[in-house]
């Protein structure tokens, strides 16, 4: 049985590929992943099981050893990332991760501090006797090269001549720790490149905005291997429309909001922006005393001082608390 999660939003981009891994059709345009802000967003595997079971993560069929595996229960809450953690468990050589005693209920099965990780849901009974393993492919979906570049294309209609996606944040994360390797931004016509292209699984993520904050990204697993049929990555196409909602956020709510998204990712330079802005541009606005308040961290407050801090310096381990 498959399960499908809504998102509510105002743009639908769908980024396409020419060509790509993973069993998947070569030398043609193929929909690797859907972001789907006001319809679907993903769909998911549906498994019945007692309350022991084991988890088994591969990649190319080989095992993923020294991963953590999560059960996370399925609550009321919207954003999946406040479900309540349930039991952990580590894979072994064999990328067998196992789970004892787990009560009735609806869970979600995924990969501790990693990226593009599948999301199987269980529905365990306590009184069924079966024991089933549940296995998934990770990263489900991937594309190889032997080296790490390639272009960017905009389309907004099916029929336009898709152009060069200029000034695009394209980023190199780390699969399994989303640790953030190396950043660079398309040029006129669209190109990106990342040097050196040492072999390894990664994660390439595109997002439209000037930084990793805008809600409008995409992401996709990338295997780069010295013996890959394609020496680059091929060129993705995104096509952009709009939703039937009219609905529009007001532009001091947006610029709050998105300071807030930058302490959460903590981009603290960002936040400080953001929020000297809204205050500047809107004085009289209920978001300007919240910004205020925010601005009273000193480690948002120092990234605004002068340009004499890093980047780094202004990227702390710590979040600053919401008003």
């Amino acid at each position: 049985m498959t399960s499908v999660r809504p998102r509510t939003g105002l743009v639908l981009s769908v980024l396409f590929v020419s060509a790509i891994g993973a069993g998947m059709a070569q030398g043609k345009a193929v929909d690797v992943h859907r972001w789907l802000d006001c319809d679907i967003s993903r769909i998911s595997s549906d498994n019945n099981s007692g309350p022991n079971f084991t988890a088994k993560v591969t990649f190319h069929e080989d095992p993923v050893s020294s991963v953590r595996v999560l059960l996370a229960r399925e609550d009321s809450e919207l954003d999946e990332s406040a479900w309540s953690t349930v039991a952990t468990s580590e894979t072994d050589h064999d990328g067998i991760a196992r789970f004892f005693a787990i009560p009735s209920g609806k869970y979600r099965i995924r990969v501790g501090g990693a990226l593009l990780t599948p999301s199987e849901e269980i529905t365990v009974d306590a009184e069924d006797p079966a024991a089933p393993e549940i296995s998934f492919e990770w990263p489900e979906k991937y594309v190889q090269a032997s080296k790490l570049f390639g272009r960017v294309v905009l389309s907004h209609q099916a029929t336009q001549k898709p152009m060069p996606h200029r000034n695009v944040l394209v980023e190199l994360l780390d699969l399994r720790t989303a640790r953030l390797l190396a950043q660079t931004h398309t040029s006129d016509d669209g190109a990106y490149e990342f040097t050196p292209s040492d072999p390894g699984v990664y994660v390439l993520r595109f997002n439209e905005g000037p930084d990793d904050l805008n809600s409008d990204y995409e992401q996709m697993a990338v295997e780069i291997r010295d013996d890959a049929i394609n020496s680059g990555l091929p060129v993705l196409k995104i096509a952009k429309t709009k939703c039937t909602s009219g609905i529009s956020q007001p532009p001091d709510e947006r610029l709050f909001e998105r300071a807030m998204s930058a302490v959460d990712h903590n981009r603290f330079t960002v936040a400080n922006l953001s929020l000297q802005t809204l205050i500047n541009t809107y004085p009289n606005s209920e978001f300007a005393e919240k910004s205020k308040l925010v601005l009273r961290d000193p480690r948002i407050a120092k990234c605004g001082e002068s340009y004499i801090f890093l980047p780094s310096d202004c990227e702390g381990s710590l979040a600053a608390t919401r008003p």
